[in-house]
C-alpha cells in the first residue's frame, strides 16, 4: 500500500516499475519516492535522525528525508534481510560525502534491517555471501 503524500488516500500497488502515478484521490502527479509507503510489517515509515543514522553533521536534512523514504522503500520490497542490506549499501554509496557507507552508518542500517526481518545479520552479510558465490 502507498499513501499519497498530498492527500492521504492509499493505494494498493503490486510492483513498483515506474517512476510516478497519478493519486486516485487527488489526480496529482507523484514521484514513486514521494508516496507514504505502508510496509509489511506494521510500523510507520523509518524516519531517523541526522544523530540517529550517525552521518556527518553537516549532512542537509533533505538528504536525511530522502534517505528515510528509500529506506522504508528497500524494507517493502526486499524479501531477505541480506538483499536488503546489499540493496541498501548499494544506495547509501550516493551519499558517501555525508558519511553514509562510513561503519556507524551501516551498522545502523543493518540493526534496522534486524529489527524489521527479526534476522541476526552482521554489518558484512551481504559481502560474505557474495565472496561465497565466487
Amino acid at each position: 500500500m502507498i499513501r499519497c503524500p498530498h492527500c492521504g488516500t492509499t493505494t494498493r500497488i503490486y510492483h513498483f516499475s515506474w517512476s510516478a502515478l497519478s493519486c486516485q484521490g487527488c489526480d496529482k502527479i507523484v514521484d514513486k519516492y514521494d508516496f507514504d509507503v505502508e510496509t509489511k510489517v506494521k510500523t510507520e515509515n523509518i524516519n531517523l535522525s541526522k544523530d540517529q543514522w550517525q552521518c556527518y553533521s553537516d549532512t542537509p536534512n533533505d538528504v536525511i528525508k530522502t534517505v528515510n523514504k528509500f529506506f522504508t522503500y528497500i524494507l517493502f520490497v526486499c524479501e531477505t534481510p541480506v538483499l536488503a542490506q546489499k540493496t541498501a549499501y548499494a544506495y547509501l554509496e550516493r551519499y558517501v560525502t555525508w558519511g553514509f557507507l562510513d561503519s556507524e552508518c551501516c551498522q545502523v542500517a543493518t540493526d534496522m534491517i534486524n529489527k524489521y526481518y527479526n534476522s541476526d545479520i552482521n554489518r558484512w552479510q551481504c559481502m560474505n555471501e557474495e565472496l561465497i558465490k565466487r
